[in-house]
Order: structure tokens, then C-alpha cells, then sequence
């Protein structure tokens, strides 16, 4: 009785074994876990500052963080490993538990990690392309920019992520 059983899950626990070799990176994630200050300039050119936190973790072979603007839970962000280091597919799930766009992927390159993905409208496609720098563990400077081709870029948004000391 337990020999067919056995037979048919050896495949895959050979499988878990070899995925386990050459198991993902999930390290550099680990960096937006915790207590951030956000700090942007504002349409009046005065900066806005918000806090901000995330929770990250292993999810099964994944990787998710779920942020808190101003004290109140928002998207989560799911990472899925790909078969080139550095590369990951994202997708982000809305506070309501809703697929929020289509999936985007994630390049990380030493501190320049790149978020790219793109969305159909009625007018075609549209692109966005959010580009974190980090400084360090502790400071990220981010630019997200839009564009129609993925070619031409025009800048929405720039700020900074400021770690914030835990107690």
C-alpha cells in the first residue's frame, strides 16, 4: 500500500531537493521589512512626509510585503522567483483583496532595482517603471516614471524611504 505512494512522490520530493540547490535569493528582499519615513515633494513644492510600514516574508517559495501608509494596511506586493538570479515576477494584490494590475517584474542589479510593468488601456499600453536606489539599508531613493512605448519616459514621481530607528 505504501510503495505505489512512495513511488509517486519520490519525482517530487527529488524535485524539492534540486529547487532547494538553487533556491532564490530572497536576502535583498529582506531590506523593505520594517519602519520607513516617506518623504516627497508635493504639487506646491512643499515635502510631504509619511510613515510607512512593511511587512515581509516567505510565503511557500515566495516572497510578499504588505505596506501600512499612515497606520493604515494597504497592497501587498507578492515576489516569484524566476530562473535568472535577480529577476523576479511581482504582482500586486490591492487592500481589498483584488489582483491590481498586471504582472510587472522586478530586476534587482546591486542597489538599482527596477519595477517595470505595463497595463492595457483603451488607448493601448501603458508603462511604468519605478526604479529604487538604495543607499545603504537604510535609505532608498525612488523615481517612478510612465510611458505609452516603454522608451520615453516621463517622471511622476521621486522620493525618498528613510529608515526609521526601532526601539
Amino acid at each position: 500500500m505504501y510503495r505505489p505512494v512512495l513511488a509517486a512522490l519520490l519525482p517530487l520530493l527529488a524535485a524539492g531537493a534540486a529547487m532547494s540547490a538553487d533556491a532564490p535569493d530572497y536576502s535583498p528582499l529582506q531590506l523593505y521589512e520594517g519602519a520607513w519615513k516617506v518623504v516627497m515633494p508635493t504639487p506646491v513644492g512643499l515635502p510631504l512626509s509619511v510613515g510607512m510600514v512593511n511587512s515581509c516574508g516567505r510565503v511557500g517559495v515566495n516572497f510578499a510585503c504588505q505596506q501600512a501608509l499612515a497606520g493604515v494596511p494597504g497592497a501587498m506586493t507578492i515576489f516569484l522567483p524566476t530562473a535568472v538570479r535577480g529577476k523576479w515576477r511581482t504582482q500586486i494584490v490591492s487592500g481589498d483583496g483584488l489582483v491590481d494590475g498586471a504582472p510587472g517584474e522586478l530586476t534587482i542589479d546591486g542597489p538599482v532595482w527596477t519595477f517595470l510593468s505595463q497595463e492595457r488601456t483603451a488607448t493601448g499600453v501603458s508603462w511604468t517603471r519605478n526604479v529604487n536606489q538604495f543607499a545603504g539599508a537604510d535609505r532608498i531613493h525612488f523615481e517612478v516614471a510612465k510611458s505609452s512605448d516603454g522608451k520615453t519616459w516621463i517622471l511622476d514621481v521621486a522620493g525618498d524611504e528613510l529608515r526609521v530607528p526601532g526601539p
